[in-house]
C-alpha cells in the first residue's frame, strides 16, 4: 500500500476549538499531489494522500474523510467510476473532481471551503 502522510502538526479531535477536517487527496503524479496537499495542509486541513484508486478505496474503508479531492492526473473515466464507488460507501461524502492542470492555490482553497460547507455535491472543475 502506498498512501502515507508525513508526520506534521496534527489537530487532535479532542482538542476544543481545533476541529479536524480530513481530506483524502487522490492522484497519480506525486509532485502535483504533494503541492496540492501542501496548500491544503498549510490551511489547517489534515490530508491523506492516495496514489491511485486502489489506495483511495483502501483509505476510505478505514476512515471517513470529509472530502475527497480527485486530481486531474487520474483519468476522467476513473474519476467518475471512483466517485460512484465512494458515494456508494459514504453517501454524504463531498467529492471534487479536478480537471484543470493548473489551479491557483487561492482558487483551490476557495473551492474546497465552498464544497465543505455546502451540500456535499460531487462536482468537477
Amino acid at each position: 500500500m502506498s498512501f502515507y502522510r508525513k508526520p506534521q502538526r496534527v489537530y487532535l479531535p479532542f482538542e476544543i476549538g481545533n476541529p479536524v477536517i480530513v481530506i483524502l487527496a487522490v492522484g497519480w503524479d506525486a509532485s502535483v499531489l504533494d503541492k496540492r496537499c501542501a496548500i491544503l495542509e498549510g490551511s489547517g486541513y489534515f490530508v491523506i494522500k492516495a496514489y491511485g484508486e486502489n489506495d483511495a478505496l483502501t483509505a476510505v474503508s478505514f476512515m471517513r474523510p470529509h472530502l475527497v479531492l480527485l486530481c486531474h492526473t487520474v483519468k476522467r473515466s476513473v474519476q467518475d467510476s471512483l466517485a460512484i464507488v465512494l458515494r456508494e460507501r459514504q453517501p454524504a461524502l463531498s467529492i471534487i473532481q479536478l480537471t484543470q492542470r493548473h489551479m491557483e492555490p487561492e482558487a483551490l482553497l476557495t473551492f474546497v471551503k465552498g464544497v465543505l460547507y455546502d451540500d456535499g455535491l460531487s462536482v468537477g472543475i
